[in-house]
């Protein structure tokens, strides 16, 4: 009964159990074995094991008997095993000596396990540490490891090193974090305090990202990045802190910054420049405060809203818009007209150009308006003055030729009237002749005078008697309701 019962639990086993004579020859298997093997038992009984491995795997196995069989001890080895159908395995095997009822060796016994799943996740795992490792070795960002209790360094790759200005992994474990920073952050915080929490808040949530200032060994501060990764290990858990030198990219902020400030102080106080950034749909995201002093619209009651509101040539503006946003397009000096508060129109340069976003798409136009109404009236001026100055000079013209003939007039007339008697018809007729001939010439004088053909002496008179002969001359034109008096 009791060899029935201990046959029960070794055929039911996880491990397989052998059983072999000298020559290596099966005489017991269990299911385990069989199952290995992937044969029935009764094929197994009376094989020999070097039907279930290569040349060099029997080998190793007959080394390991002869071991046992020489020195007593139990033996352990590992080796890949052949299945009926091909496949191979690995197998764990301890080995010890069979003995019979009198202490004779007859044979050998053993445990096998198929440890080919853990054998392939121990490879694994080699394979992903080793990948680790160089990673690890070959980043050029800095890596380093640190430990409990006190998380210090335990170990940091040579960009570390680099980074830090450090002879090597022994330097790392003199330092704790806070002891690679300067006394306080740039937020005043003391960098031992803050450095405690940024590790609390990576063991509390498993990664903690964060801008910090370090100290290299020189003294030198630097900006960084820290990334820290809390990794479980076997036994403990440590923090994996990966650290960027952000020194080239602050300088480019900085830079950028300031760039941005200058054009915008340039933008701001530009005279007489409107400059505006419209989305891709014509609504208005920016004006400055030129727009007020121009148009007379508040600056916060024009962002958000079409700029062809305050256009008067919608669709010319729109065929602009378009070409600026949909075919990318740069405009120069275009003249556009905008629509002040006061409902009156005012005339401008325009040029625009598509506005970027961080991927290089168009997502909307800047443009910047130059206030030409006033030259443009001006230059009406001049082209009305030089229009007058034209007519002047046709004027003076014609009145040089009037007044040849009309010199010829008044001297034959006056010639004329000298032969007849003063008192006769005819004298007094071209007495009358000769008088509006003198006012004909003074009307050439004065055509003269605005064609700016002859210098004029220019005198003071008295007014009123001018004034009492127009009186005379208009009285008789004005209504008897519109008194005039003296």
């Amino acid at each position: 009964m009791l060899d029935d019962k201990f046959s029960r639990i070794i055929d039911n086993m996880q491990e397989g159990y052998y059983e072999v004579d000298l020559k290596g020859n099966f005489t017991f298997v269990n299911k385990a074995v069989c199952k290995m093997l992937g044969m029935p038992k009764e094929k197994v009984i009376g094989s020999n094991y070097r039907e279930f491995g290569s040349k060099e795997t029997c080998q190793k196995v007959f080394k390991e008997f002869n071991k046992v069989y020489t020195t007593g001890e139990p033996g352990y080895i590992e080796y890949e095993a052949i299945r009926k159908d091909g496949a191979r395995f690995i197998v764990a095997n301890s080995t010890y000596l069979l003995k019979d009822d009198q202490g004779n060796i007859v044979g050998f016994y053993g445990l096998g396990l198929d440890i080919t799943r853990r054998k392939e996740a121990e490879e694994k795992l080699r394979e992903s540490e080793e990948k680790y490792r160089r990673l690890f070795e070959s980043s050029k960002d800095a890596i380093m490891i640190l430990e409990p209790p006190d998380w210090k360094f335990a170990k940091g790759n040579p960009a570390a090193l680099d980074m830090f200005r450090l002879k090597g992994d022994k330097d790392f474990s003199y330092f704790c974090p806070w002891e690679l920073s300067p006394e306080k952050q740039p937020d005043g915080r003391i960098s031992e305090e803050k450095a405690k929490e940024m590790i609390r808040t990576a063991l509390d949530k498993g990664s903690n990202f964060f801008e910090w200032v370090h100290l290299r060994d020189d003294g030198e501060e630097f900006p960084t990045t820290v990334l820290l990764t809390r990794v479980e290990m076997q036994d403990k858990t440590i923090l994996q802190a990966t650290i960027r030198d952000i020194t080239e990219q602050k300088n480019s902020e900085r830079k950028l910054k300031e760039s941005e400030n200058k054009f915008r102080s340039l933008v701001e106080n530009a005279p007489g420049l409107i400059v505006t950034t419209i989305s891709a749909d014509g609504i208005i995201t920016y004006v400055n405060p030129t727009w007020e002093n121009v148009l007379g619209y508040r600056r916060e009651t024009v962002i958000g809203k079409n700029f062809k509101d305050f256009v008067k040539d919608v669709d010319n503006y729109r065929n602009t818009l378009e070409k600026i946003c949909n075919e990318k397009k740069v405009i120069k000096d275009l003249t556009i007209t905008l629509i002040h508060k006061d409902g009156s129109e005012r005339l401008f340069i325009f040029s625009g150009t598509p506005e970027l976003n961080s991927k290089g798409r168009v997502k909307g136009a800047i443009g910047a308006f130059r206030d030409i109404t006033e030259q443009q009236r001006l230059q009406e001026q001049i082209h009305q003055s030089q229009k007058l100055e034209a007519l002047g000079t046709l004027a003076g013209g014609i009145a040089h030729d009037f007044n040849n003939m009309l010199a010829g007039i008044i001297g034959y007339t006056d010639l004329t009237r000298r032969i007849l008697p003063e008192r006769s018809k005819g004298h007094e007729n071209l007495s009358i002749v000769l008088k509006a001939a003198e006012r004909a010439k003074e009307l050439i004088q004065q055509i003269l005078t605005f064609s700016r053909q002859r210098d004029e002496e220019r005198y003071s008179i008295q007014v009123y008697p001018i004034v009492k002969e127009c009186l005379k001359l208009i009285r008789s034109a004005v209504p008897s309701s519109i008194k005039i008096t003296e």
